[in-house]
């Protein structure tokens, strides 16, 4: 039986390094993802409530959080 082959970038770190890299990528890729959602919740609430309703502003709010850690983990 042969092992799956896991396909890596070559890099002079290393592995742990490309690794570590990878799993940033995701996590920068599912913070942008839950702000997009948090997005989606928002133009859903306001077509039911008024546009200024504090949940509407919170998760406006939450997704410009969002977006702005995974600019950093992106950077890191």
């Amino acid at each position: 039986m042969e092992a799956a082959s896991l396909t890596l970038p070559a890099r002079r770190d290393g592995l742990m390094a490309s690794l570590r890299q990878r799993r940033r990528d995701r996590r920068a890729r599912r913070l942008l993802s839950d702000a997009e959602r948090f997005d989606r919740a928002a133009a859903r609430l306001e077509s039911s409530l008024e546009s200024d309703a504090w949940q509407v502003a919170h998760l406006r709010r939450s997704a410009a959080q969002l977006r702005e850690l995974a600019v950093v983990e992106q950077a890191a």
